[in-house]
Protein backbone atom coordinates (compact mmCIF):
# COMPACT_ATOMS: atom_id res chain seq x y z
CA UNK A 1 0.00 0.00 0.00
CA UNK A 2 1.51 3.22 -0.84
CA UNK A 3 3.33 4.98 -3.32
CA UNK A 4 5.85 2.94 -5.44
CA UNK A 5 9.03 3.58 -5.83
CA UNK A 6 10.32 4.98 -9.65
CA UNK A 7 11.44 1.41 -10.57
CA UNK A 8 8.33 -0.47 -9.18
CA UNK A 9 6.07 1.74 -11.42
CA UNK A 10 3.99 -0.95 -13.69
CA UNK A 11 1.67 -1.08 -16.96
CA UNK A 12 -1.37 -1.84 -15.95
CA UNK A 13 -2.11 -3.72 -19.02
CA UNK A 14 0.34 -6.27 -17.54
CA UNK A 15 -1.74 -6.32 -14.23
CA UNK A 16 -4.61 -7.72 -16.15
CA UNK A 17 -5.52 -11.39 -17.25
CA UNK A 18 -7.01 -10.52 -20.44
CA UNK A 19 -6.36 -7.91 -23.46
CA UNK A 20 -9.03 -5.22 -23.23
CA UNK A 21 -8.76 -2.87 -26.49
CA UNK A 22 -10.57 -0.10 -25.09
CA UNK A 23 -8.24 0.44 -21.70
CA UNK A 24 -6.08 3.33 -22.29
CA UNK A 25 -2.41 3.30 -21.67
CA UNK A 26 -2.33 3.36 -17.65
CA UNK A 27 1.31 3.63 -15.31
CA UNK A 28 0.33 2.71 -11.62
CA UNK A 29 1.85 4.92 -9.27
CA UNK A 30 0.36 4.12 -6.09
CA UNK A 31 -1.43 0.78 -5.27
CA UNK A 32 -4.28 0.71 -2.44
CA UNK A 33 -3.11 -2.83 -0.91
CA UNK A 34 -5.97 -4.00 -2.30
CA UNK A 35 -5.08 -4.84 -5.74
CA UNK A 36 -6.19 -1.43 -7.06
CA UNK A 37 -4.20 1.78 -8.27
CA UNK A 38 -4.10 4.98 -8.61
CA UNK A 39 -2.82 5.67 -12.30
CA UNK A 40 -1.40 8.39 -14.68
CA UNK A 41 -1.97 8.13 -18.07
CA UNK A 42 0.38 7.79 -20.96
CA UNK A 43 0.04 8.37 -24.85
CA UNK A 44 -3.03 10.66 -25.90
CA UNK A 45 -4.26 10.66 -21.90
CA UNK A 46 -0.93 11.63 -20.38
CA UNK A 47 -1.20 13.64 -17.27
CA UNK A 48 -4.87 12.04 -16.97
CA UNK A 49 -5.36 10.43 -13.48
CA UNK A 50 -7.23 7.02 -13.40
CA UNK A 51 -8.19 4.75 -10.79
CA UNK A 52 -7.73 1.38 -11.97
CA UNK A 53 -10.12 -1.29 -9.90
CA UNK A 54 -8.51 -5.18 -10.31
CA UNK A 55 -12.19 -6.58 -10.40
CA UNK A 56 -13.93 -3.79 -12.88
CA UNK A 57 -10.45 -3.98 -15.23
CA UNK A 58 -11.91 -2.98 -18.25
CA UNK A 59 -13.49 0.14 -16.76
CA UNK A 60 -11.31 2.81 -14.85
CA UNK A 61 -12.14 5.33 -13.15
CA UNK A 62 -11.34 8.75 -14.84
CA UNK A 63 -10.93 12.21 -13.88
CA UNK A 64 -10.25 11.99 -10.57
CA UNK A 65 -8.25 14.31 -7.90
CA UNK A 66 -5.09 12.11 -7.63
CA UNK A 67 -4.14 14.05 -4.56
CA UNK A 68 -7.62 13.74 -2.86
CA UNK A 69 -8.05 9.94 -3.86
CA UNK A 70 -3.67 9.36 -2.63
CA UNK A 71 -5.22 11.48 0.61
CA UNK A 72 -8.02 9.49 1.22
CA UNK A 73 -6.76 5.86 0.90
CA UNK A 74 -3.59 6.82 3.78
CA UNK A 75 -6.13 7.82 6.04
CA UNK A 76 -8.01 5.14 5.43
CA UNK A 77 -5.15 2.54 5.90
CA UNK A 78 -3.60 4.42 8.55
CA UNK A 79 -7.00 4.30 10.31
CA UNK A 80 -6.71 0.78 10.44
CA UNK A 81 -3.49 0.17 11.90
CA UNK A 82 -2.36 -0.15 15.12
CA UNK A 83 -1.19 2.59 17.18
CA UNK A 84 2.69 2.16 18.06
CA UNK A 85 1.92 3.82 21.47
CA UNK A 86 1.89 0.59 22.91
CA UNK A 87 5.35 -0.87 21.65
CA UNK A 88 8.43 -0.34 23.27
CA UNK A 89 11.84 0.08 21.79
Amino acid sequence: MGPSQLEDFVQIKDLCDEEYRALPDMLGVFSSGAGDYLALGDGTLKGEAFIWWHENPENPTVGIDLWNVKDSWISIFLENSDSNEYFQA
